[in-house]
């Protein structure tokens, strides 16, 4: 089953009255408080005390309406639920639920939206919004893939409604589940408007060519003025799709980054469908959870998937890897960047560039630029010594001098302590009673004199950066820095130019916002989804449309797609480029660099040289028992 999103429908719908002070001072207050207190907390706003006597209800759904434009939808969900508790018996209490579900669903918690708009019927049954609800449900049912209750309630929308512009986008809404593979039932199908049962009608036809008869056809087009049949193409009634099994979190604090995949990867099966390619999409909720998601990985090798597509976190990804190790179906895990977990599988396929790469190809580039007298920067969490130790490793192993490798603890703010070991391994160590003399015949205490560096690798957090680049300046420390995705920060951007020299690393969101492909699915998705894409949509994107092309090559089966991914060199995909080493992770390493406060790409190669100790596992291609 495919999914996809269609846009909600007009923004601005409401109109609203000042509702009639409270006649006694304290039952204002009383009745206002809870008003007060959130639009001083949410809205950002001070009011006076007079303005706070004369705040009404309508001006409270102005305001949270507001925050819903502004994308602050916990505080516009706070308000609402407040607006309801306070007044339960308001004449606008319609417009307070359909507000609350739109912020829910704009914030993506599809389930929650979905869940109060089907109540807003039996509670709301003369509501000008009806139509409007049924719409915005279409949307949240759509996006958690129920795919029949979806259809009914666009159908529903399209019927009840007198907004000319709300009946075109339920109807395009109708038009575009049909073209995207679904197949509305014979029932549902004679309630369609005679303006568009012709338009369903020809791509359902469409759809089931080659499966059924040109009578059949003919019969069921019958009375569509213009209707051309619909030919029928080479017959494929025995041909088996490609059966992806999805494993992401869909509930709990990762859904909206699980749900921004499935987006992606839903858009991708429209275009494969589009071009004559079966796929069906198995979805599963990990709940970011290890035994979950093993189960479900598991529960998808049963039912005999051709290959599973997840999970979002890189901890839960080691577990799935290990456990479908045994069953030999290939793993296609698309945002995590720990290395080491492909080892865990020899079927498991990284499409994110991990820690350790980023590390090696940094080193890579360092050395080729000649630096030699280079310092690491590293705190003690897991990703940034991992790539640390590897970039330094690198260095070693390509012959140039071992860097300097200070780190830190995590919670660290005063650098001046790893600064100083720094300085003493650099310079040697000093007497207590030496001095330097500058050019201009200044004395300096040891500890003061100035350092030049070749390269500065500073694996580090945004918050880290910023305090570690400034007391590198100022203790004299300089060099040009090299770092990874944490540099493609706003606030490290902005940094005085005077103290970040030449800064080069490498950025997963630049390298998808740099790619001509990311601008198309753009296009893609703004026809059908609310907003714009982000690199895990691009992400869930690729990893489908790189499945489809291995079916497109004739790959059937766990097998031959393996074989296929152990071939994907220099894709040139929405979030990026792609080749698969022999370790089974991603290669390509695009660097930039900060020019004027923007984030540029550079020019050399960027793909990294693996490690010749980087052998594939023995029995990694031994997929043929699978068939």
């Amino acid at each position: 089953m495919a999914f996809s999103y269609l846009k909600s429908g007009p923004g601005a719908i409401f109109s609203f009255r000042r509702r009639d002070r409270p006649s006694k001072l304290s039952g204002m207050i009383k009745r206002w408080l809870p008003w007060l207190i959130a639009i001083s907390l949410f809205g950002g706003v001070s009011l006076s005390a007079a303005d706070k006597l004369s705040v009404s209800p309508g001006d409270m759904l102005t305001q949270a309406q507001k925050l819903i434009r502004e994308k602050n939808y916990p505080a516009a969900i706070d308000l609402c639920q407040n607006m309801i508790e306070t007044y339960p018996d308001s004449p606008a209490s319609d417009k307070y639920l359909y507000t609350l579900a739109r912020a829910y669903e704009l914030s993506g918690n599809f389930k929650k939206a979905g869940d109060l708009l089907t109540s807003f019927h039996s509670k709301f049954p003369k509501s000008h919004y009806l139509a409007y609800a049924s719409h915005l449900l279409g949307n949240s049912l759509y996006r958690q893939g129920k795919t029949d209750a979806a259809f009914r309630s666009y159908l529903t929308a399209s019927e009840s409604t007198t907004d000319d512009q709300l009946k075109q986008l339920s109807e395009r809404s109708l038009l575009a589940m049909v073209e995207n593979g679904y197949l509305p039932p014979d029932t549902v199908v004679s309630r369609l408007p005679q303006d568009i049962a012709c338009g369903v009608k020809i791509r359902m036809a469409t759809l089931v060519k080659g499966k059924w008869s040109r009578d059949k056809i003919d019969k069921f087009l019958a009375g569509c003025p213009g209707a051309a049949f619909v030919p029928a193409p080479k017959d494929r009634t025995g041909e088996p799709s490609l059966t992806v099994g999805v494993l992401l979190p869909l509930t709990g604090p990762y859904a909206k980054y699980g749900q921004a995949l499935l987006d992606g990867a839903s858009l991708a099966v429209d275009a494969a469908r589009k071009k004559g390619i079966p796929i069906d999409l198995r979805v599963f909720d990990s709940k970011a959870d290890h035994v979950t998601a093993a189960r479900g990985a598991l529960a998808m090798a049963d039912e005999g998937v051709d290959v599973v597509f997840g999970p979002l976190l890189s901890d839960v990804s080691a577990t799935v890897a290990s456990a479908l190790a045994c069953r030999r179906i290939p793993l296609l895990v698309p945002a995590a960047t720990q290395a080491g977990f492909t080892e865990l599988s020899p079927y498991c396929f990284q499409m994110s560039v991990n820690s350790a790469t980023i590390g090696r190809g940094l080193a890579q580039y360092a050395v080729r630029r000649g630096m030699k007298r280079i310092a690491v920067f590293s705190p003690t969490t897991l990703d940034e010594m991992t790539m640390a130790e590897s970039f330094a490793a690198e260095v070693v192993r390509l012959g140039a001098p071992a860097p300097v490798v200070e780190k830190f603890r995590p919670e660290e703010t005063d650098f001046t302590a790893v600064i100083k070991d720094l300085k003493r391994i650099i310079s040697g160590a000093p007497s207590d009673s030496a001095v330097f003399i500058t050019v201009q015949g200044d004395t300096l205490k040891p500890g003061e004199e100035p350092i030049s560096l070749d390269g500065i690798f500073a694996a580090a957090t945004p918050a880290q950066l910023n305090l570690l680049v400034p007391q590198l300046d100022f203790n004299k420390v300089q060099g040009d820095y090299l770092g990874s995705d944490d540099w493609d920060n706003e606030t490290v951007r902005k940094l005085d130019e005077k103290i970040i020299h030449n800064p080069v690393f490498y950025s997963s969101a630049a390298a998808a916002k740099s790619s001509r492909a990311f601008d198309s699915l753009s296009i893609i998705y703004a026809a059908r989804l609310t907003g714009r894409p982000d690199r895990l949509t691009a992400l869930g994107f690729d990893a489908i449309t790189i499945l489809a092309n291995a079916w497109k090559n004739g790959s059937r089966g766990p097998a031959e797609i393996y074989q296929y991914l152990e071939t994907v060199t220099g894709y040139a995909g929405a979030s990026g480029k792609i080749t698969f080493g022999r370790s089974r992770t991603n290669l390509e390493l695009p660097l930039f660099t900060i020019q004027r406060g923007a984030v540029v790409p550079l020019s050399q190669a960027t793909q990294v040289e693996e490690k010749p100790e980087d052998e594939i596992p023995a029995d990694s291609t031994d997929l043929d028992d699978n068939k």
